[in-house]
């Protein structure tokens, strides 16, 4: 059973058959597309309002409304409104919030913790994972949005963070998230509810050898395997170099891995991103998703 509710209310009943689609992407950036269709001037629903699509009993998309249009039709003499209106996920709500905060010997979990009781919580906003990460010493947070914050706490850690379809804030490493409820096996596999697969790979954001440079301090790590692959391709020494420079990291452990993590996520492979298309809800963005 699917039910669509917008600002509370059930709206299923003017949903257009076949015009709901639901994207999800990293790290919560999540969009929402669909057409109601309503006798003329009956219905408006508002810019900002809460999108809730629930498919038997799981949040497939939560979400504000960003963009409607507005048309006026008339079929066989009965004017009616269709109603184009697009979402976006919960992500945006840090962004037009500001916080008066300078954490201090705290560790980013810590501040990230703070920004969440203080002032999202009044969005609705509530814990899901929030990790400690590297400790803080001076960082100036004042009057600045939550969101440029959480972007730079999660730069500084290599952590990622967004706010989920149930409104739940997570700030965490990529080796701790969640592993997909499916595989996607091309011969073979028990998941088959899967089309329109596009695979693309780049050398952007590629490194194998990692410099992070925290102060006075400079940290480098480097991938042998990598390097020797890109060289037997490519010729020449077959190094990527990257610098990473970081004034929030202080602390040595917190510059090593920093580098470590860095490394593990941009030069363990060449990146490569995969797109596809399902009616099976429970495959999310920012899941592990094992491919073959």
């Amino acid at each position: 059973m699917f039910t669509l509710s917008i600002a509370g209310i059930n709206k299923t009943a003017l949903l257009k058959a076949h015009s709901l689609r639901i994207k999800k992407a990293a790290e919560g950036r999540n969009e929402c597309g669909f057409t109601l269709i309503s006798p003329y001037a009956t219905y408006n629903p508002a810019i900002g309002a809460e999108v809730v699509a629930v498919l038997d009993g799981l949040i497939v998309f939560g979400g504000v409304i960003k963009e409607r249009r507005i048309q006026r039709l008339n079929k066989n003499g009965i004017i009616y409104s269709s109603i184009q209106v697009s979402c976006q996920g919960y992500n945006h709500i840090p962004k037009r919030r500001t916080v008066q905060y300078r954490p201090d010997n705290v560790s980013a979990g810590h501040a990230v913790r703070y920004m969440l009781q203080n002032v999202l919580a009044d969005e609705g906003i509530t814990e899901g994972v929030i990790e400690d990460g590297i400790v803080l010493f001076g960082y100036d947070a004042e009057l600045k949005s939550v969101r440029d914050i959480l972007d730079d706490l999660a730069e500084s850690c290599s952590f990622k963070w967004y706010i989920d379809d149930e409104k739940k804030l997570f700030f965490l490493k990529s080796d701790t998230v969640a592993d997909a409820l499916y595989q996607i096996i091309e011969n073979g596999g028990n998941f088959t509810d899967f089309s329109e697969v596009e695979v693309t790979d780049t050398l952007e954001g590629y490194r194998n050898k990692q410099f992070v440079r925290a102060g006075d301090r400079i940290i480098v790590k480097q991938n042998d395997t990598e390097i020797s692959a890109r060289a037997a391709v490519e010729g020449g020494t077959g190094v990527y170099g990257e610098v990473e420079e970081n004034s929030n990291v202080q602390e040595r452990s917190d510059a090593e891995n920093l580098a470590d993590e860095l490394l593990f996520r941009y030069g363990s492979h060449i990146p490569a991103t995969l797109s596809f298309k399902t009616n099976t809800p429970g495959i999310d963005a920012g899941q592990r998703l094992y491919v073959e």
